[in-house]
């Protein structure tokens, strides 16, 4: 079992017009047996004004769950995420949202790992308009020395 607690500063110091900076408290814990790995955490954004979308200003709650999964002998591990968001940083009408994602890691070797993911968001955004939460599907391959 692992525990993490930590803050975060966002800063965007040529973002222009406005304010977007804005910090976070965060924490969580992850346990480990064998190849499952689960995680729990938390992230929490007080009301500040780099969170102030639209003329409102709220604070933000974060809580997700990740778990991983490694069939036995492949190289695949399998990956899951549920997230939920209450507050100003959601792109739906009541401040509520869901975020999720399914994927899978295929190590070829220590050093070398191919994932792929498929990410979604609830969201309200009005058709036409940017949209942060469509589907998206990730791939990438890492390497470490």
């Amino acid at each position: 079992m692992t525990a993490d607690i930590g803050f975060i500063a966002y800063t965007y110091p040529r973002a222009g017009p406005g304010y977007f900076d804005y910090y976070e408290v965060c924490g969580s814990f992850e346990f480990q047996l064998e190849s499952v790995s689960s995680k729990v955490g938390v992230a929490y954004d007080p009301k500040q004004d780099g969170l102030d979308f639209g003329g409102l200003t709220r604070d933000n709650l974060y809580v997700y769950t990740d778990l991983s999964v490694g069939i036995p002998e492949t190289p695949i591990t399998l990956n899951a995420h549920l997230g939920y968001t209450d507050g100003s940083l959601t792109f739906t009408n009541d401040s509520k949202s869901f975020d999720w994602l399914s994927g899978a890691d295929w190590a070829s070797s220590s050093k070398f790992i191919a994932s792929v993911a498929y990410i979604d968001a609830e969201q309200d955004v009005a058709t036409g308009q940017f949209n942060p939460t469509s589907i998206t599907i990730v791939a990438s391959i890492s390497a470490s020395f």
